[in-house]
């Protein structure tokens, strides 16, 4: 006689793919209760490789359907949501090392080494302040609403390195009046004080207006 066995009455529920195989592909002896259920002791890991440890948990993003297709909410489950140029790369480029590098670092430092700042900026920097996962070629910093100093004339011009020169600590924080960075340029030699904007502005020291 045929003998029907409620598979679902077992630890282990039969779907998907697993409906459709024979009952020795995973019961390799007639015990059949020392099987392992975990998924890695019949499928070994050709993709991973190691990076999700020893006793991964497939089903996070696998299902019995297919092994082709998955999901894992990166936003949701690693707290740190894959946006832009993120949102692009394979998994292997950020959890490189095997044995299981999953829980990374959320600084962007801690991927992306400083080449342009060069530590001006500090140790941890804030990189989000001015950039966002687009790409590093695009950024954005209103000086006149943060650093509380509009840049306009020559000033806006200028690279950042002109007056925020590297020194350690980074001299993020400078002085606003016109004497300190020009003091070499002061025709005057200082008899007017450092108030150079009574009479000049930013857009040319040549350019004279006198305002009481």
């Amino acid at each position: 006689k045929d003998v029907k066995f409620d598979h679902a009455r077992s630890r282990f529920a039969l779907l998907g793919r697993h409906q459709a195989i024979a009952c020795e592909d995973c019961h390799r002896t007639q015990i059949y209760k020392d099987t392992p259920l975990a998924c890695d002791k019949c499928h070994a890991d050709i993709v991973h490789r190691g990076r999700l440890g020893t006793t991964a948990q497939c089903q996070t993003c696998h299902n019995a359907e297919t092994w082709k297709r998955w999901k894992y909410d990166h936003g949701r489950q690693a707290h740190y949501p894959l946006t832009g140029a993120h949102a692009k790369l394979v998994c292997e480029t950020c959890h490189a090392i095997p044995g299981g590098a999953l829980k990374l670092p959320v600084a962007c430092v801690s991927c992306h080494a400083d080449r342009v700042h060069q530590g001006r900026l500090g140790a941890s920097p804030k990189c989000e302040a001015c950039h966002d996962s687009s790409t590093w070629k695009r950024w954005r910093f209103d000086h006149g609403f943060k650093a509380h100093y509009p840049l306009t004339g020559a000033h806006a011009r200028l690279e950042c390195e002109t007056c925020h020169a590297a020194k350690n600590p980074p001299n993020l924080k400078l002085p606003r009046d016109c004497a300190t960075c020009h003091r070499r340029d002061d025709p005057h030699a200082n008899n007017f004080g450092p108030v150079c904007d009574k009479c000049h502005t930013t857009s040319n020291w040549r350019q004279v207006n006198i305002r009481n």
